[in-house]
């Protein structure tokens, strides 16, 4: 089983890693990348991954501080939650002293690919309440900031 997850781990992560780019993917590679990706760190029990449903009545409970992930242009684009932090993908390891290894973060970004991955990164840095959303930006039902 762990050889399993090690090799499902090892072909997703070189997949997921080009997500954080607005290059055009194949869907259905995307989405079976991020769905063995978040299996296998579900299993590992790094966090927990939650639907926005959850997401929501974390955040209006004030028990969470929204990572947000996605790029600048993307938040311009798409729309962002108020409030939530932003700190892209690309740039998480180098600013994680910027965050509290106290609090809670729920990991965020447009689709749930990149979100998983910081996630991950927090885990390994230490930080023990982590949440991932199931879903990103594009699936929010909820009121967002432009």
């Amino acid at each position: 089983m762990k050889k399993i997850l090690a090799t499902i781990l090892s072909l997703t992560t070189s997949t997921l890693l080009f997500s954080n780019t607005t290059t055009p993917k194949n869907s259905l590679v995307d989405e079976t990348a991020k769905k063995a990706y978040l299996m296998t760190n579900d299993i590992k029990g790094e966090y927990r991954t939650i639907p926005l449903n959850e997401v929501k009545e974390m955040l209006d409970k004030k028990e969470a501080i929204l990572l947000d992930v996605r790029n600048p242009e993307e938040l311009k684009n798409d729309g962002y939650i108020n409030p939530s932090i932003n700190i892209p993908l690309g740039e998480l390891e180098n600013r994680i002293g910027e965050l509290d290894k106290e609090q809670t973060y729920i990991t965020f970004c447009a689709v749930g690919g990149r979100s998983a991955k910081a996630a991950a990164i927090l885990s390994n840095k230490g930080f023990n309440k982590i949440y991932n959303a199931k879903e990103g930006i594009k699936a929010w039902p909820y009121e967002k900031q432009k």
